[in-house]
């Protein structure tokens, strides 16, 4: 909550909140609850595979072309990479990045949009899941790194870019255990990443962490206003 001005409206006059409680805005630091899964169809769930995914943009130059370089080179074949998001919109762009890199290709399944539950389901049955960024995004450090928030629901190791967004919750979160970090913008650090990930052992015992969701945010903001503050309206 900003202090003194909400869109060119004070929020407190006389030391009083002047909003209503739908009028609230909440804090980035919090998630869905989840409540259900929905199996995909095209999602080959077999333990000898290391099963990567990656759920966001595919705008070019943001981060998942980046990952199409990375693994091109790589030996191995027992891993994949599940990717949800807008591919048909960038399907000519990406057609064309395989002709450079084709080793690339069948390692990667663009599953498209996805709903909630089929999120949800990605996420719960992937191996390790990936935040790409670029400093190629012109927002980057104003950039709400929602998806951290999200995956931390899992109890996965999360492949991802050290910037100080993400050193943030990983700091307040005490969750440097399934971090596992490369250098923004350089496909050898990346490469280097995915191998010792792929070669790591699979299953590894992380502990649970508890993110608030959006139900439990918008209550505890409600209850630090109230206490502080006279009652809203």
């Amino acid at each position: 909550l900003d202090p003194s001005i909400t869109y060119g409206v004070p929020l407190f006059v006389n030391n009083e909140l002047n909003v209503k409680k739908d009028q609230i805005l909440l804090s980035r630091n919090a998630v869905s609850e989840i409540t259900s899964y929905e199996k995909i169809d095209e999602f080959y769930n077999n333990d000898k595979i290391i099963k990567f995914c990656y759920i966001g943009r595919l705008v070019p130059n943001t981060g998942f072309d980046d990952i199409i370089k990375a693994i091109n080179n790589i030996k191995y074949n027992n891993f994949i990479i599940y990717v949800a998001g807008d591919y048909e919109r960038y399907k000519s762009f990406y057609q064309d990045l395989f002709k450079k890199y084709p080793n690339s290709k069948n390692k990667i399944v663009f599953l498209g949009y996805l709903n909630e539950n089929e999120i949800n389901y990605l996420s719960n049955e992937s191996d390790i899941l990936m935040a790409l960024y670029s400093s190629k995004i012109s927002i980057l450090g104003a950039l709400s790194p929602m998806k951290i928030f999200e995956y931390l629901r899992f109890n996965k190791k999360i492949l991802v870019p050290k910037i100080d967004d993400i050193n943030e919750i990983v700091e307040y979160y005490n969750c440097e255990d399934r971090m596992r970090w490369y250098e923004i913008d350089n496909i050898v650090s990346l490469r280097k990443s995915i191998l010792n990930l792929i070669e790591e052992k699979k299953y590894d015992t992380l502990e649970k962490i508890n993110v608030e969701t959006w139900d439990e945010k918008a209550k505890n903001i409600l209850n630090f206003i109230n206490n502080n503050y006279k009652k809203i309206i």
